[in-house]
Order: C-alpha cells, then sequence, then structure tokens
C-alpha cells in the first residue's frame, strides 16, 4: 500500500481524523471502521448535510445548484471539527474550496484514501445518488473529477492510503500501523 506520513504542523495539532478522497474510495465505509478500531464518533458529513436540510444530495443539488451544497458542506466540515476526537467522512469534493482545505490542514489529521478510476466506476456504477457523475459517459466524468481534485487531496493529507486495492480492514490496519506513532 502506498503510505506516506507527512509532519505537518495540523497534524500535530489536532486529533480529529478527516478521510477524503474521490467517491466511491471508501471514506464512508473505512471511517466507520477507523471510528470503532479508535473508540472515537464517526461522522459522515454527506449524512449530516441530508439530515440537517431534510433533504437528499440530489434534491439539494437540484434546489440550489452545486454552490449550494458546497456551502453546506464547508458548515458541516467547520462543524465537525469541533468534535476533536471524531473521525470523519468528508464527501469527494470538499478539498475545492479553500476555506476546506486550509481547515483540514490546520485542524485535522487528513487521511486521502487513493482510489483508481476504474475502481471508483465499478463502485459507483449502480449509485443514482452522486449529481456530480450525472453524465452520459460516468467514467470520461469521473476521470474528468478525479484529475482536477487529486492536487488537493495530495496537498491536504498527511497519510495517503490506497484503497482501491485493498480491503476496509486492511486500510485500517495501515492507518492504525502509520498513526501509531503520531498518537491518533
Amino acid at each position: 500500500m502506498n503510505t506516506k506520513i507527512t509532519a505537518s504542523a495540523g497534524a500535530a495539532a489536532a486529533p480529529a481524523v478527516v478521510l477524503i478522497g474521490p467517491m466511491g474510495s471508501g471514506k464512508s465505509t473505512v471511517g466507520k471502521e477507523l471510528a470503532a478500531a479508535l473508540n472515537r464518533p464517526f461522522l459522515d458529513l454527506d449524512e449530516k448535510i441530508v439530515r440537517d436540510n431534510q433533504l437528499s444530495i440530489p434534491e439539494i443539488f437540484a434546489r440550489f445548484q452545486e454552490s449550494g451544497f458546497r456551502d453546506r458542506e464547508s458548515q458541516a466540515l467547520a462543524e465537525a471539527l469541533e468534535h476533536k476526537q471524531a473521525v470523519v467522512a468528508s464527501g469527494g469534493g470538499i478539498i475545492l474550496r479553500e476555506q476546506n482545505r486550509l481547515l483540514l490542514k490546520e485542524k485535522a489529521f487528513t487521511i486521502y484514501l487513493y482510489c483508481d478510476v476504474q475502481t471508483q466506476f465499478e463502485r459507483t456504477r449502480g449509485d443514482n445518488n452522486r449529481p456530480m457523475i450525472y453524465a452520459e459517459d460516468r467514467k470520461a466524468r469521473l476521470t474528468e473529477i478525479f484529475t482536477l481534485r487529486e492536487p488537493w487531496y495530495l496537498e491536504c493529507a498527511d497519510l495517503r492510503i490506497d484503497s482501491g486495492k485493498h480491503s476496509p480492514q486492511d486500510c485500517v490496519q495501515e492507518i492504525l500501523q502509520a498513526a501509531g506513532s503520531l498518537k491518533l
């Protein structure tokens, strides 16, 4: 597995753990297992947004467009980071806004779950709850999104794990091994 640990000020200063990465990378699945392993609460930002707005993500996109969703996503991240012991699964686009990238670097230990486009495509194939990939050619759209976002995932990451080739349990074990010396 590709693992990179960076000794950033954000990682040393804040105990919140945030999982970032493209859709289908396993942020929610790995996040739940990591939270259980660390005996911490788990927060899923997409679930929080849906619960707070009493609308599905596609309904939020339809009613408020992407910018309205991103506003809600930024607010949810800021609120989640108040729970310093939480493990947080972010949405794939959390890194699009500079304010979110700054929060991630300053207030969280951020784990980038890397996942290649083919695996993302296979994992999201039957999922119609992802407005960002409503396209005739979903694989091309996933490639476009990944190309845009990956530099920001890498910029924010304190740790990079390849979740496309390993089970969620293996990812959690890799995170625990790599992060043990950082006292998460």
